[in-house]
């Protein structure tokens, strides 16, 4: 009969490191996880406040050789159910049609506004000077963000977005999703998405902002003139979003929108190494983040590598009673992770995933991650 003192000192830290990382596991997906969806249930109980009436608002839009971008979706900026709206497209050395697509729009529509960023400027971001040229063009007092290859979700984009400017909030953080497919690169990026907004906007919801994303985000526009726009940050091409959110949003000046007609939509890259380059840029910037920041951004990856690597010891040296312990908490990890990933992708439109992809992309994701962390990039100005 199996007896508890027959256990090694190391099958003893071995069980200890297990537990601990596992509760760790559930409290994170429990909790911070949850968050898009215990906000949900927050605004249908009538507690969350929104403003009532709707003030001006300047939507803005980079745009580099996205004429036929705009010419697809731009129209579904411009044709929001808000009633005090400009859209301002920065064109920045676009060398494609971009240019003609805005022209002929605004002759349609009187809100639409283009400016440049002039072809002599010399910037390691010269989105970062395209988002300022924009923002000093902004006759109204919100800004509202978005990119050329973006589409809302609906025409009330706009005003779910707005509606969260109470007196006391600076910042509003929406979520960005990718158009799927059933291809495994689509399927990734998708999970990847997914799992970062709901990183994110999970700890807005708790009163910890420190990233978001510029396909769907709003600030006051004393915010950016308050703070000297980007200074501080023009030596790094990234970080016109993130970073911005991480260095001046806090608790109780953030609230997070996240119901299913305030979603933006993007078309996802086709080409593995088109991701990759995409996931090296917007990493590129963490090390810039606040410790804390750090922090909350990192610690749950070093505990999920810490859970998969004591379940494996377990398998390998525990005895069978626990062995068997293990291999239910790794079911009830997945499952739980599963149930949560998929009752938010459903709230947003998103497919759902199945617990394969589940396990399979929580490994894979944290070490593509650290990979594209690791490896140097060259700057191309966005």
């Amino acid at each position: 009969m199996f007896e508890l003192s027959a256990l090694t000192l190391l099958e003893i830290i071995l069980i200890i490191g297990f537990g601990l990382t596992f509760f760790v596991e559930l409290f994170y997906w429990l909790y911070i996880m949850l968050g898009i969806w215990r906000h949900r249930q927050h605004v249908k109980a009538g507690k969350v406040a929104y403003r009532e009436d709707q003030p001006g608002v300047s939507v803005i839009i980079c745009a580099r050789n996205e004429g036929r971008n705009l010419l697809n979706y731009l129209p579904a900026v411009l044709e929001q159910k808000y009633p005090v709206f400009e859209v301002i497209v920065i064109d920045d050395g676009s060398i494609d049609n971009t240019h003609d697509v805005i022209t002929i729009y605004s002759q349609k529509y009187s809100n639409l506004h283009i400016t440049f960023v002039p072809r002599e400027a010399r910037a390691l971001s010269s989105k970062k000077l395209a988002i300022t040229l924009g923002v000093k063009a902004a006759r109204y007092d919100y800004l509202l963000f978005t990119d050329a290859d973006c589409v809302p979700e609906s025409d009330l984009w706009i005003a779910n977005m707005m509606r969260n400017f109470t007196d006391d909030t600076d910042f509003v953080l929406g979520y960005g999703a990718y158009f799927e497919d059933k291809t495994h690169l689509s399927r990734l990026i998708s999970f990847d998405t997914l799992t970062i907004g709901m990183q994110y906007l999970g700890y807005a919801e708790i009163g910890i902002p420190y990233m978001g994303v510029g396909r769907n985000m709003a600030y006051r526009k004393r915010v950016f003139m308050d703070n000297r726009g980007f200074a501080g940050m023009l030596g790094v091409m990234a970080g016109d979003d993130d970073l911005f959110v991480n260095r001046y949003a806090t608790g109780k000046g953030t609230r997070i929108e996240v119901t299913p007609e305030s979603v933006i939509w993007s078309p996802a890259k086709k080409r593995h190494s088109s991701w990759w380059q995409q996931k090296r840029r917007h990493l590129s910037v963490s090390p810039l983040y606040t410790a804390t920041s750090k922090f909350i951004a990192g610690w749950e990856c070093v505990v999920r590598f810490f859970f998969y690597a004591t379940f494996l010891c377990m398998l390998y040296v525990s005895k069978w009673p626990f062995i068997m312990v293990a291999m239910l908490c790794m079911l009830i990890k997945l499952l739980t992770e599963e149930s949560v990933i998929n009752r938010t992708a459903r709230q947003l439109g998103q497919h759902r995933f199945a617990l394969w992809n589940v396990l399979y992309f929580d490994i894979v994701i944290p070490v593509v991650n650290l990979i594209a962390m690791l490896t140097p990039r060259r700057h191309n100005g966005w």
